[in-house]
């Protein structure tokens, strides 16, 4: 990023070596700020490079897309929530108690990943009936409908489908 540096520009407006524009006065003989390539061409990089770091493809007929950038970049906290990570990684988690079919559910995610999920990781928080008991959950993207929407998950005590507090983590792009 650079600050505007024409020869007319308005020098130190905010501060020592922060130079800004200046509408400037012709009665005065005062020029405004001239606009140059090479401001623009700074301007226009930033620009671009944030949106293409965050996995977005620049396209001349969206006006949004820096603000989709900075909306990627805020977060959702609580038992269902995402992160998203540099480089474009997407974090999603959610917890729940698994209800459907005797202990197999299907996590919403709060955002669809773009391209794929690279590490799925679920955890069984313990037992609506047994805390103590033996327990395992596992994910099934094969049975899944849409892998990159949601994820499938099974929890069993002792070996059977019950149901179970189920922790889920997905990470992809």
């Amino acid at each position: 990023m650079m600050r505007i540096d024409s020869a007319t520009r308005a020098v130190d407006l905010f501060g020592p070596g922060k130079h800004g524009f200046k509408d400037g006065n012709t009665l005065l003989g005062d020029p405004s700020t001239t606009l140059n390539a090479s401001m623009f061409n700074h301007l226009q990089e930033e620009i671009a490079r944030c949106v293409e770091a965050f996995g977005g493809t620049l396209d001349p007929t969206k006006y949004d897309q820096l603000a989709t950038v900075l909306g990627a970049l805020t977060r959702t906290y609580g038992p269902v929530g995402n992160q998203m990570l540099p480089g474009g990684l997407l974090l999603q988690w959610c917890r729940y108690l698994t209800t459907s079919a005797g202990g197999v559910g299907t996590f919403v995610h709060p955002d669809s990943f773009k391209t794929a999920k690279l590490l799925t990781i679920v955890s069984v928080a313990g037992t609506a009936t047994n805390p103590s008991s033996s327990f395992t959950a596992s994910w099934d993207d094969v049975s899944d409908l849409n892998p990159l929407v949601s994820t499938r998950v099974a929890s069993r005590v002792n070996g059977v489908l019950a149901l179970a507090n189920v922790q889920v983590f997905v990470l992809g792009t």
